[in-house]
């Protein structure tokens, strides 16, 4: 997900632009309809001694705000290390 939202530029990508790169947000702020929300969560399999647990290899946020007008203006991208 990093690197499809390099693909996105503030101030110049728009809503439309946006879905385009990374599809449809997974959530939208209940406040706020231009507070979008992308998680990327990755699992491998466990090793036989933990009968099928699963470790989490990255859990990735991208938050995205756009302006009034649909205009990108804010990008946050949070790693599995950030939380």
């Amino acid at each position: 997900m990093k690197n499809r939202s390099e693909k996105i530029s503030l101030n110049k990508s728009n809503t439309n632009d946006v879905i385009k790169v990374l599809g449809n947000p997974h959530t939208k702020s209940i406040d706020d309809e231009n507070l979008w929300f992308y998680f990327d969560r990755k699992l491998s399999g466990g090793s036989i001694a933990n009968f099928g647990d699963l470790n989490l290899l990255e859990n990735n946020v991208l938050v995205l705000n756009f302006d009034k007008y649909g205009i990108l203006t804010q990008k946050e991208f949070f790693s599995k290390e950030d939380m």
